[in-house]
């Protein structure tokens, strides 16, 4: 999470702009209306915002940018179950045409797994 306001950490590493209601939007869709009066505030949120919400956080940056590959380490090792469903709703309903690959030591449902090879 980079120094500067809460914007700033979701359009990291660009200057790129993007709606305000879109980026309130996706706060909402993923539990994080509770931050929205922050957009505008500089903090150091990697030692203000837990560590659930700092993946959510980098959630809603893949949501806003709309990759065509996305590659995710670990993205919901800090989250319970319910979040970690909810957090992989969003890219499931809003990113259709993305390629998604995730590596993680936890049991993802929506996703085929990719067993490692012996040796």
């Amino acid at each position: 999470m980079p120094l500067g306001t809460l914007r700033q950490c979701l359009l990291y590493p660009s200057t790129q702009s993007f709606d305000g209601e879109k980026i309130a939007s996706y706060m909402k869709e993923l539990h994080l209306q509770h931050l929205i009066p922050f957009l505008d505030k500089a903090y150091d949120y990697q030692n203000r915002l837990s560590l659930g919400e700092q993946q959510r956080i980098n959630f809603i940056r893949a949501l806003l940018r709309q990759p065509a590959c996305l590659f995710m380490d670990e993205p919901i090792a800090h989250l319970n179950k319910y979040y970690a469903d909810l957090a992989f709703e969003s890219p499931a309903k809003h990113l259709p045409r993305t390629g998604i690959f995730i590596v993680s030591h936890q049991e993802i449902a929506r996703f085929e797994k990719i067993p490692l090879a012996e040796g």
